[in-house]
């Protein structure tokens, strides 16, 4: 089974790097912020960092949402030994820490993705986001490479001659 990965720093950098502000009751639509990654609060990284670590079980779990996810991210590997194509997230989170809304930008134009909402919204984070952090966070999911072992067809032989069973 590939194994899905949303790089720490990274997903923290993605994070504050590319958060959306709150509307102003004065503009029109939404105002647009972003935080270099080393002016952040230090409060905002380690809440990233703590929604990236349930994310990734949850993506990574047995659920049908994820695996059918896991599937069409393998499905964009140029090769069994790369990393898949990444897929943004940009999660909302409510006061009580419940995940609200998700949005993702599409692996391709033309290839169908997983149903992320019913996988992630409704999901606990276990505490509300630090007061003033700017919504959503954004976290970048990619499988790893596949291991040399998962790449070989059972009953190809491996590198060293060794017949996979």
């Amino acid at each position: 089974m590939p194994n899905i990965t949303i790089g720490a720093v990274i997903a923290i950098a993605a994070t504050v790097l590319g958060v959306a502000g709150p509307a102003s009751p004065a503009a029109a639509g939404p105002v647009q912020r972003t935080v270099a990654a080393n002016a952040a609060p230090a409060a905002w990284l380690a809440y990233a960092e703590q929604v990236n670590v349930l994310v990734t079980g949850w993506l990574s779990g047995s659920d049908p949402a994820a695996l059918h996810l896991r599937a069409d991210l393998d499905a964009t590997r140029a090769a069994a030994d790369q990393s898949s194509a990444p897929l943004t997230l940009r999660l909302w989170i409510d006061a009580r820490g419940s995940i609200t809304r998700v949005q993702m930008d599409p692996i391709a134009p033309d290839r169908p993705i997983a149903d992320i909402d019913g996988l992630l919204v409704g999901r606990t984070i276990g505490t509300a986001p630090p007061k003033d952090m700017l919504l959503p966070l954004r976290l970048a999911v990619q499988l790893d490479p596949a291991p040399a072992a998962e790449s070989q067809p059972l009953g190809a032989p491996d590198d060293a001659g060794n017949m996979k069973s």
